[in-house]
């Protein structure tokens, strides 16, 4: 009688262990399939809010550009400039270009090229300390590859990002032409902002992002090698440093259309 109770309560024993190891499995399956839909529906915001905030830079950027290229045009487009590629009168100069002026509209670079490639006039500032910087000379040289000097057309005008060895700078060059938009090109007006630590602030400040950038034409083989990977396809490089730290990196061009930089937002 006794080996019976002891048989009975052994068997209801692992009936009852068989039990709790079924129910603690599908408790860690229902877990499992919760944590797959949670870790799921996360990557998807993340995803959402990363396409979000790149489209939002691309957006500043090109708005940015826009400003340059309007600037530029308020320039080119205007009696007094064209009178001085034909009279070469240094008053236009003086009272147009002191350092304030150009701090002003956030230009580093200013240059005044005729249709052979000669520089007229050029310029270049520090817009934090409005101190004179030496003058980019390969930038006549990287930009004289656009031809746009010889381009006579007067609708057409050169914009984007050149790379020159004292950084990336955005550029546009337009025609000098009359206020009423006539006249002979013979000459090009540009104006040039350095895509540098300043600029990069601005961009952080305006976007309320963190920001880093990286020129790519300077990188070693295993920053090159991270790049490769970014592709027209698939644009946007995403990697988690930390469970707390998520990192998306995106290319853009020069006017060559060749990548030029690279912009990390953390």
């Amino acid at each position: 009688m006794g080996e019976r109770l002891i048989m009975k309560h052994s068997i209801r024993t692992r009936i009852i262990a068989s039990q709790v190891v079924i129910i603690l499995i599908i408790i860690a399956m229902i877990f499992f399939v919760m944590n797959m839909v949670i870790m799921r529906n996360i990557d998807k915001l993340e995803a959402n809010e990363i396409d979000e905030n790149v489209e939002m830079l691309s957006s500043l950027m090109e708005s940015d550009l826009k400003d340059l290229v309007s600037q530029t045009h308020d320039y080119s487009g205007w009696d007094d400039t064209y009178f001085y590629i034909q009279n070469r009168n240094e008053d236009y100069i003086t009272n147009n270009f002191y350092s304030d002026v150009l701090c002003n509209i956030d230009i580093n670079l200013l240059a005044i090229v005729d249709d052979r490639g000669n520089l007229l006039y050029g310029d270049s500032i520090d817009l934090t300390s409005g101190e004179k910087l030496p003058f980019p000379q390969e930038l006549i040289s990287i930009l004289s590859e656009t031809n746009i000097f010889s381009n006579k057309n007067p609708d057409d005008h050169v914009e984007g990002i050149l790379m020159l060895p004292e950084g990336p700078v955005e550029i546009c060059a337009a025609p000098v032409l009359t206020s009423q938009n006539t006249g002979e090109v013979s000459a090009h007006f540009i104006f040039g902002r350095y895509l540098n630590a300043l600029w990069l602030q601005k961009l952080s400040e305006q976007s309320k992002l963190k920001l880093y950038s990286e020129r790519l034409d300077q990188i070693g083989a295993e920053r090159s090698l991270y790049y490769r990977s970014i592709t027209d396809a698939d644009p946007i490089k995403i990697v988690k440093p930390s469970n707390k730290t998520i990192e998306a990196t995106f290319i853009i061009r020069d006017v060559f259309q060749k990548p030029a930089m690279g912009i990390t937002i953390e």
